[in-house]
């Protein structure tokens, strides 16, 4: 699908810092150890953000109660929304895979353990999917339409193309589309049980935030276009879904692949930080600060594969 998106701000967070900077520095992020809850003589080496460094957004009344992931995101949004007094046309697209995953397990591990009675019934609200938009649009006065996508790493492919139909057909003049995760136990267990830490998967959390538009002859870091679709569910259907996305792009795909993915990863792979569609954002705003056309390949840790065709501009590393 042709997209010809404009990129006129960024938002990042993550164990590093910040900052584009912050992402181009992942060796030296800070690890974690979490205790698994199966095996608890074998921590899982994470890389959590350090929520301190967001302590400003944990003093909003509306946000006392969020979740680690509802910060995350309300931070990169704001740094995309500087300088933006008008926000009524503004659209919203948040990625998620597991959502906010930490109140969700704390929730239903009350009922399980005492009684259904003793669940917290202001937790369950945050539970929901949705409220981490619901979070930012308050916060930031965005008045244009607000959806969540959940998916692995390619439901970025599906939010990019979203944010252009919206722009397409009016329903905004700007979109921002952003992706977050955070990380919980639970479901790093299931990290584990699908052999993926195994496979060399550290989990990160964070933000990625993108300020679009439509693009004008004037737009120096675009996003042209996005194919996905792909499908694959054994193996022999994964080397034929990267067989068919060579083809279209004309060239072999990267080796190793820019982002982490079970299907070609094995006991050998480096440790690598990922974050399903938060890592597809970090890796989308690293190209678009690359010189030239950038094609980035989106293969997704479930069932379909797909890329993106950039326009990027370099800058200062620190910008």
């Amino acid at each position: 699908m042709m997209l010809n998106l404009d990129l006129t701000a960024y938002g990042v967070v993550s164990p590093g810092g910040h900052s584009l900077a912050a992402i181009e520095q992942k060796s030296s992020w800070p690890t974690h150890s979490l205790p698994r809850l199966i095996q608890k003589n074998k921590p899982t080496a994470i890389h959590p953000v350090d929520l301190s460094s967001l302590s400003h957004w944990q003093k909003q009344s509306r946000l006392r109660r969020a979740t680690p992931l509802t910060y995350f995101l309300v931070e990169a949004v704001d740094q995309c929304l500087k300088g933006i007094e008008n926000r009524e046309r503004l659209g919203l697209i948040v990625v998620h895979f597991t959502g906010t995953i930490t109140y969700s397990r704390r929730f239903y591990q009350e009922i399980v353990e005492q009684s259904p009675r003793m669940a917290s019934p202001m937790m369950f609200p945050e539970t929901v999917f949705n409220s981490p938009a619901s979070h930012v649009v308050a916060q930031h006065k965005i008045g244009g339409p607000v959806y969540s996508l959940l998916g692995d790493e390619t439901a970025w492919l599906s939010a990019l193309e979203t944010a252009a139909l919206w722009l397409q057909l009016n329903k905004a003049d700007q979109v921002i589309v952003a992706a977050a995760y955070e990380i919980d136990a639970i479901s790093v267990e299931a990290y584990h049980a699908a052999g993926w830490i195994r496979k060399g998967m550290i989990p990160t959390e964070g933000a990625a935030a993108l300020l679009l538009q439509k693009a004008t002859p004037l737009s120096s870091r675009m996003i042209l276009e996005t194919n996905q679709g792909f499908l694959y569910q054994t193996k022999e259907d994964f080397s034929i879904a990267k067989r068919e996305i060579e083809q279209h792009i004309g060239k072999p795909l990267p080796q190793p692949l820019p982002l982490w993915n079970p299907w070609t990863s094995s006991k050998t792979t480096p440790p690598t930080p990922h974050g399903f569609g938060l890592s597809a954002g970090w890796e989308t705003i690293r190209s678009l600060h690359l010189s030239g056309k950038q094609l980035l390949p989106i293969l997704g840790a479930n069932h379909q594969g797909g890329f993106l065709r950039l326009q990027g501009e370099p800058s200062s590393i620190d910008e």
